[in-house]
């Protein structure tokens, strides 16, 4: 009668463990891990002017380096997650992405015709969606807010200049 009981308590013990063990929840990923990808441009929109007129080649591109290379309106340079990753900043130096985007007559965020610095610049983007297929920013406020929307699709409709 003692085997029995042994044997009925180390199984109940065994189940035990098994039950608390096994029930273990995986982990989200990070934004930093959704975020490393190429994001193409899906719109734009900002007060008194949207988008979603982007070509293939409109994109974001986050590097797990820390680098970043974005084709249509800001410029190439280095990006950081803060505010519990819920902010994406960069940083890139001078006018040079700016000047030619001007000159192809493209409108250019932060910069108009004669004010261009060549400091680094340094914008924060307040994540708004971020999924393993869609991203979401704002940058500005107010009247200034704008919204970017991408997806890890490039635009069908439009191909690449």
């Amino acid at each position: 009668m003692k085997k029995i009981q042994l044997l009925f308590l180390m199984l109940v013990t065994l189940t035990a463990s098994l039950t608390f063990t096994s029930c273990k929840k995986d982990e989200e990923p990070s934004n930093q891990t959704l975020l490393v990808k190429k994001w193409y441009y899906k719109s734009y929109v900002t007060s008194g002017y949207s988008t979603t007129a982007f070509y293939a080649d409109d994109y974001w591109d986050f590097k797990a380096n820390g680098t970043f290379e974005e084709t249509w309106d800001w410029g190439d340079g280095n990006y950081t997650l803060i505010n519990d990753q819920k902010t994406i900043s960069i940083s890139f130096p001078g006018p040079r992405k700016a000047v030619a985007n001007m000159k192809l007559g493209n409108h250019v965020s932060g910069v108009t015709n004669g004010t261009l610095a060549s400091e680094i610049r340094t914008f924060e983007f307040n994540i708004t969606k971020l999924t393993a297929t869609e991203l979401e920013f704002t940058y500005g406020s107010g009247a200034e807010l704008q919204t970017y929307k991408f997806s890890t699709s490039p635009n069908p409709e439009r191909a690449v200049r």
